[in-house]
């Protein structure tokens, strides 16, 4: 729901001003380590799950109204990366401050890392110029983009492409997510392993999105957006034929989480190829809102099938990005028209 609402207030506010507004709501997180009443937990959380899918959205979009468009992924994969570093350090601080001194000080510490870090954003992220849609005129005010209704929105060319592309191959994050702890340590029986696992994985995802999102800002988006679906279809398949082989758990969950990072590095990219920019921040919280759903749906799936049918499981993960080749076909296309009427 965040990201729908920060895609609203994008495109008819500005996009930085709504990005703002979604990175302030996370200031809240923090404040969950400060209380044990359940009522104001629910708050917090409820408030930092709306600014979260906002500030992604707000971010995105305004990233793609305001820079280059040869900049657009190679920026997207250093956001991700930043975010894989915060996580942990943010980690390991933790465990730190909790085993020693508690809750409280990881709650104090938080909120004067978020409040600063927010400071910092608002002063030091510029104030470009941004297509909105009341800029844009239509024959009539059904036609204009500040008035189109969702049901209407729904019916802009590669809408439904792009949101596909943006929610199947996450259903492999969500199930891998549930599934690949229990399955690593079956097979080895190693805590360590497990935990490494995780380390290696983000390790991997750090370095090479940035790099992905600059060949993909050289060379186009759609030989990137190709090969890693092909990732994604081939490490789920491996999963599903060997959910017992320690190395190919191993290699194809690390394989399949790049294959869907390179997916999010260029899916904002692709957006401003096929979107009209009045409608991008729409069309971004709408995609957020379909990757948060795909992430969903792999994480039930996983609980639902794991203990009994893991090859099941994977084969329709498999089978679901599969079916993000035709869409990937139709958006090229689309852009291509939309370059030739621009051109």
């Amino acid at each position: 729901m965040g990201s729908l609402l920060g895609g609203i207030v994008a495109d008819a506010f500005g996009h930085r001003r709504s990005y703002l507004i979604g990175l302030f709501a996370r200031v809240f997180l923090a404040g969950a380590f400060l209380t044990t009443s359940i009522p104001a937990l629910f708050v917090i959380l409820s408030i930092f799950g709306l600014g979260w899918g906002w500030s992604n959205t707000g971010f995105q979009s305004y990233l793609i109204q305001s820079f280059p468009k040869n900049r657009t992924a190679t920026l997207m994969g250093f956001w991700f990366s930043f975010m894989e570093v915060a996580a942990i350090i943010g980690s390991g601080v933790a465990i730190i401050l909790v085993e020693d001194r508690g809750f409280i000080p990881i709650g104090v510490l938080g909120v004067l890392t978020a409040v600063i870090g927010f400071i910092l954003i608002w002063i030091t992220v510029p104030k470009l110029p941004e297509h909105t849609a009341h800029l844009d005129t239509g024959t009539s005010d059904e036609l204009k983009p500040a008035k189109l209704t969702l049901s209407q929105l729904f019916h802009e060319r590669g809408l439904l492409a792009f949101l596909g592309l943006t929610g199947l191959p996450t259903i492999l994050l969500g199930a891998s997510s549930v599934a690949l702890p229990l399955l690593l340590f079956t097979a080895s029986e190693s805590e360590g392993l497990v935990a490494g696992y995780g380390l290696v994985s983000a390790a991997v995802a750090l370095i090479f999105q940035p790099l992905l999102g600059r060949l993909a800002d050289a060379k186009g988006v759609w030989l990137p957006i190709m090969v890693g679906a092909i990732i994604v279809v081939i490490a789920a398949g491996s999963l599903a034929i060997l959910p017992t082989v320690l190395t190919a758990i191993y290699l194809a969950g690390i394989a399949g989480r790049l294959g869907v990072g390179i997916k999010d590095t260029v899916t904002p990219t692709i957006a401003r190829d096929v979107m009209r920019p009045s409608i991008h921040g729409r069309v971004i919280g709408l995609g957020s809102m379909t990757w948060s759903i795909g992430f969903m749906m792999g994480s039930l799936l996983a609980g639902a099938l794991i203990d009994n049918q893991a090859g099941l499981l994977f084969w329709i993960v498999s089978g679901a990005t599969a079916g993000t080749f035709p869409l990937i076909y139709r958006l090229l296309n689309h852009a291509r028209d939309v370059q030739m009427e621009t051109a």
